[in-house]
């Protein structure tokens, strides 16, 4: 190109040199392929593009997830498009992607994506609390296997943590499959696992069984967002269990796919108790959670008390009254003035025995 621009403008012929041009365009090598799997704070953007040029498999992993729910693509005015994406990323849709900086789109025809996502309560509720329903109204929240486990702080003493047997297993059995993975890039031809027919009659019997419990009234009713993915999580969690036993061939039994629905079943219950709860206004679940603590304790308490050793999301004053105005609308409580200070009591029909 720079001998071209010369003899440009010594007015030299420069046919021959932009014939070499053209030849070195149309044989230039293909970049190589690294594949990079795992991703943490990136836009959904970046995240296309990479997936489209490189490797079309990709994981986000995160311990500390507020980095995910607090990034740039889950901002207010991006969270639809943001939202969108990855529920598309979970069907396997092809994506187009535009990319501002040169000025042309990004196609991902086969891309495939999971979320591992470990988030704190507060982190995780003020994300749904400012998407304004978006999080669970556009299905993003019910594509997760969700689990809220109950806290072990105080319980966590340390005990020694040797590599057992079966652990040592698992960990060779996933290095086998990451060494036998084929060299991927988009557009490429997936390999299909079919069901066996009792691997289908089992997942048939599941599918049709989580529909009846969306009937109003029934176990899922007020949770049909989440129950309406099971089967399909089912689907892919029996194929998962498949592939790590036999690999890439032969069909799905009816073991795998029981085993999965155990697993989604009881994923689907704690989405029900998290969603719930997370869908109430901060002021009600501080109220429920000051009435349960005050039924744990003997005789009246005291402001004073509550705002020390009482729920976390009581211990200011302005907290605290909030929530005691809800337990005492709901005749759950007595607030009485002892001089200065406030002595809170429980209703004593409330009691266990009273």
């Amino acid at each position: 190109m720079s001998s071209i621009r010369s003899d440009a403008k010594a007015g030299k012929p420069v046919g021959e040199l932009e014939s070499k041009l053209m030849e070195l365009e149309r044989n230039k090598p293909r970049p190589v392929i690294v594949p990079r799997v795992l991703w943490d704070d990136t836009t959904v953007e970046a995240l296309i593009a990479g997936m489209a040029s490189n490797w079309p498999s990709a994981a986000i992993i995160s311990a500390e997830a507020g980095v995910v729910f607090g990034g740039h693509s889950m901002k207010k005015d991006n969270l639809t498009g943001g939202l969108a994406v990855l529920n598309k990323l979970w069907s396997g849709e092809p994506i187009r992607a535009d990319r501002k900086t040169e000025g042309a789109s990004v196609l991902l025809n086969s891309g495939r994506l999971t979320l591992g996502l470990a988030v704190q309560e507060s982190v995780v509720r003020q994300f749904f609390e400012s998407s304004k329903g978006i999080a669970r109204g556009s299905g993003f929240a019910a594509r997760f296997l969700i689990s809220w486990p109950a806290s072990t702080q105080g319980t966590r003493f340390y005990k020694s943590m040797g590599t057992t047997i079966a652990t040592h297993r698992f960990t060779e059995r996933l290095k086998a499959m990451i060494g036998a993975t084929e060299l991927l890039v988009d557009g490429c031809d997936l390999k299909t696992i079919p069901l066996s027919p009792a691997g289908k009659a089992a997942w048939v019997s599941f599918h049709d069984g989580i529909e009846r419990e969306l009937l109003p009234d029934h176990e899922f009713s007020d949770n049909k967002d989440s129950a309406s993915k099971a089967a399909e999580n089912v689907a892919r969690l029996a194929c998962l269990f498949h592939l790590f036993e036999h690999g890439p061939s032969g069909e799905i039994s009816a073991d795998h796919v029981g085993a999965a629905a155990a697993l989604v079943t009881w994923h689907l219950y704690e989405a029900r108790r998290f969603l719930g709860e997370i869908a109430q206004p901060a002021d009600q679940i501080a109220a429920e959670r000051l009435d349960a603590w005050l039924l744990q304790q003997q005789g009246p308490v005291s402001a004073t008390t509550i705002m020390h050793k009482g729920p976390a999301d009581t211990r200011k004053r302005s907290e605290l009254d909030k929530a005691l105005q809800e337990l005492m609308a709901c005749h759950r409580v007595r607030v009485s003035k002892v001089g200065k200070s406030s002595s809170v009591s429980v209703n004593p029909t409330l009691r266990q025995g009273g």
